[in-house]
C-alpha cells in the first residue's frame, strides 16, 4: 500500500512539474511568435497566446491568418515594429482586429488584403469596448484605399486611443471616442 502511494506521488509530481514547464514553455513562445505560412498555424497560435497568457508579441514577417483576431480586454498584442505584418487570408469575419477594453495593439502592420466583405461595419480595427490603445500601427487593405481603417461601431464606448504610423484609408464613427 505504501509503495503504491510513493508512486501516485511521483506520478503526480511529474505531472505537475510537466505542466508548470509547459505552461513555462508557452509562455515564452508567446513573447516571441514566429510566422508559418499556414494562416490557421498562426491564427491558433496568437489566439492561444492572447486567451491563455494575455500576451502574444510576434517577431517581424508575415503571419497569414485565417480570419480576424479578437483582443481580450488588457491583452497586449505587439510586433517587434511594423515590419511584422498581420495578413487576413479570408472574409470569414468583417474586421482584422477586434480589441477588447484596456487591450493594447502596437507595432503591427495590420493588412485586410482586400479581403474584408463589403458592407456595414467591416473595418480593419473595429473599436466596441473601452480604453483600447492601437498605436504605431501600419493600417492597410492590400492596395483598396476605399476600405474603413477605424470602425467606432459602439456610442457608449469611450477613452480609445488610436495612433497610426501611417494609414491611407478613411475612419468611420457611428459614436463618440
Amino acid at each position: 500500500y505504501q509503495r503504491r502511494v510513493r508512486g501516485l506521488k511521483l506520478v503526480f509530481s511529474l505531472l505537475f512539474f510537466f505542466t508548470l514547464h509547459f505552461e513555462l514553455l508557452n509562455a515564452l513562445n508567446c513573447q516571441a511568435l514566429t510566422p508559418t505560412s499556414d494562416p490557421q498555424q498562426n491564427f491558433d497560435q496568437i489566439n492561444t497566446c492572447l486567451v491563455s497568457q494575455g500576451t502574444a508579441i510576434l517577431t517581424s514577417g508575415t503571419f497569414p491568418v485565417v480570419q480576424g483576431l479578437e483582443v481580450p480586454a488588457g491583452a497586449t498584442f505587439r510586433g517587434n515594429n511594423t515590419e511584422t505584418t498581420i495578413l487576413l487570408q479570408t472574409s470569414k469575419t468583417n474586421f482584422l482586429v477586434l480589441p477588447g477594453d484596456k487591450a493594447r495593439i502596437e507595432f503591427l502592420t495590420l493588412d485586410a488584403n482586400n479581403k474584408l466583405p463589403s458592407g456595414c461595419c467591416s473595418s480593419i480595427v473595429s473599436i466596441v469596448h473601452s480604453n483600447a490603445i492601437i498605436s504605431n500601427n501600419v493600417i492597410q487593405n492590400g492596395v483598396d484605399p476605399k476600405a474603413v481603417g477605424v470602425y467606432f461601431l459602439s456610442k457608449s464606448s469611450s477613452g480609445n486611443v488610436v495612433s497610426v504610423s501611417y494609414t491611407h484609408l478613411r475612419a468611420h464613427e457611428t459614436g463618440r471616442n
